[in-house]
């Protein structure tokens, strides 16, 4: 017989005090900055691999890298 699985009722990520748990934004949902933030903390990152990460194109991550 299987258990069901149940969502647990607290939530997950990095405790920052006073019952307050941060929920990182998803990379797709990053601003231009801090798209280029990102890149300039690890640019030995291949803009492939960094396009999909973000869900978009080549050519539209250059655009905003080139700003």
């Amino acid at each position: 017989m299987k258990t069901p699985q149940v969502k647990p009722d607290w939530n997950t990520g990095i405790y920052i005090g006073n019952g307050v748990v941060a929920t990182p934004k998803p990379m797709f949902e990053w601003t231009d900055q801090e798209i280029i933030e990102y890149y300039d903390q690890d640019p030995n990152i291949t803009l492939q691999a960094y396009s999909m990460m973000l869900r978009l194109s080549v050519e539209e991550l250059k655009e905003i890298l080139m700003q």
